[in-house]
């Protein structure tokens, strides 16, 4: 959602417009100017569809041409359902989702989670055998669409396939998308999702190991759009959520995103008092999370304005937020875009680079010993949409050589990296959104391309693969 751009044109303020990216979980901004004209695509099928397949470009597509995702992908913006499903129209059956091929890549397993159209986000290990995925279905009606909110579940005492899990309904007219699952037990989880304006928030729902129910987390008075990116569930009772609230200006032809961070009790959100970001102009946003301890938090995301894209990383002590200095990257642009926790209060940090020159790269951070530090990557690694850790080893979703999707594992200290031969040049193109170890398993969640040739958006897949850490 960050910039990395130097655009700073103006746009009316408008409610904000869904951004269908690869992980479609942002409205498009510009530093000062509201999101891209909340609007359905127009001129028939066949064009709704080509524009919504163009928001899943590779992960750096975009960079440098507008804002980017959590996950680093391409964006377009839609809103969805505006002149299309008519009221009580029941969302379309969702079609069977196939096994999918059996590989695509040396040691590599890959299974479909559903059929086009749809998109998977965010992976979750609920417990020993069961895995969820977060995202979304479209619902199309004529040259227009709506998200179904959707959850997927993978129970390998069942299989290796993947099936819809039902969550319960949302508010009346909720048609939007579940941006990210964690559960920190069987019996505890949080789904996160996009701004409802007749709920006055952010609509979420939240698994007490029976059931489902809804939740709302409360934005500032005048909200133009919102939606939480990333949650950490540490517990039942303690979960963290990020994201972005666009609101408005001085000007009232203008707004802009903050970030948006919220607390879980386990019975209500509660939103964090956090410092003074960039200036008057600036927008920010906040992409991921991960809590260590109820006195040990970090979120990260970036800030962008005039003078360009920068990271930002804030941390909580159990009592404030405060904003940590980034080590130096050189002389470029750059944003997170993934935290994940390790053994011994260890974090590691990716995201995206931007140089003067507009060649995109990609940047690994390590947290130890209260310092930060940069470990550099692989040679010809481009932009880092994951991370994960295995066991002490880091491993990172990446952009390699011509616009693959890799995955890369490091030692413990970040010194030493291995391939894992994600990036096969023989499959289709492969967006890489989240990976997930457990274990000797990597799982991880990304979307291909329809290869039917009718113009849908395409579907999600898992790729799994036995790695020791």
């Amino acid at each position: 959602m960050s910039l990395l751009s130097t655009d700073s044109g103006a746009a009316g303020r408008l409610r904000a417009g869904l951004v269908v990216s690869a992980a479609l979980a942002v409205t498009a901004v510009t530093a000062t100017a509201a999101p891209a004209v909340a609007a359905s695509p127009g001129g028939g099928p066949a064009e709704g569809r080509a524009a919504a397949q163009e928001g899943l470009a590779h992960p750096s597509a975009t960079l440098g041409a507008g804002p980017i995702s959590r996950t680093a992908t391409g964006h377009h913006a839609f809103e969805p359902g505006r002149a299309g499903r008519p009221a009580g129209t029941p969302h379309a059956t969702p079609a069977r989702p196939s096994a999918g091929p059996a590989s695509r890549a040396a040691g590599w397993q890959e299974r479909t989670v559903a059929e086009p159209d749809a998109t998977g986000i965010r992976l979750t290990r609920v417990d020993a055998h069961v895995t969820w995925a977060s995202g979304m279905r479209f619902d199309w009606y004529g040259d227009n669409f709506a998200f179904v909110p959707t959850l997927w579940e993978r129970d390998d005492r069942k299989g290796t396939g993947w099936k819809e899990r039902a969550t319960i309904p949302g508010p009346n007219g909720y048609n939007e998308r579940w941006n990210d699952v964690d559960a920190s037990s069987s019996r505890s989880a949080v789904l996160v999702g996009d701004y409802h304006e007749p709920s006055g928030g952010v609509v979420n729902q939240s698994w007490n190991g029976r059931a489902w129910k809804n939740s709302v987390a409360p934005v500032p008075k005048d909200t133009i759009g919102a939606g939480f990116l990333a949650v950490d569930a540490r517990t039942a009772t303690d979960a963290w959520a990020t994201g972005w609230v666009q609101v408005p200006t001085s000007d009232s032809n203008d707004s802009r995103n903050v970030g948006l961070l919220s607390h879980w009790n386990g019975t209500r959100w509660t939103t964090a008092k956090l410092p003074a970001i960039g200036g008057d102009r600036d927008g920010w946003h906040l992409v991921t999370v991960t809590a260590l301890a109820a006195n040990d938090v970090w979120a990260a995301g970036s800030v962008y304005g005039d003078a360009g894209t920068r990271p930002l990383l804030l941390h909580f002590d159990g009592k404030s937020w405060r904003e940590v200095r980034v080590p130096d990257l050189g002389d470029v642009q750059a944003q997170f875009d993934a935290l994940a926790p390790g053994p011994g209060g260890v974090v590691w940090a990716g995201g995206t680079t931007k140089a003067a020159d507009g060649t995109r790269g990609g940047f690994a951070l390590r947290y130890a010993n209260g310092t930060w530090t940069r470990k550099p990557l692989p040679a010809g690694t481009a932009p880092v949409s994951a991370v994960t850790v295995n066991g002490d080893a880091p491993v990172f979703v990446v952009v390699v050589g011509e616009e693959r999707t890799d995955v890369v594992q490091g030692n413990a200290t970040g010194t030493r990296w291995t391939s894992l031969g994600l990036a096969d040049a023989a499959a289709p193109p492969l967006n890489g959104f989240d990976v997930l170890a457990s274990g000797k398993t990597i799982d991880v969640l990304g979307h291909r391309p329809p290869s039917d040739g009718t113009g849908r958006i395409g579907y999600p897949v898992v790729l799994t693969k036995t790695a020791a850490p």
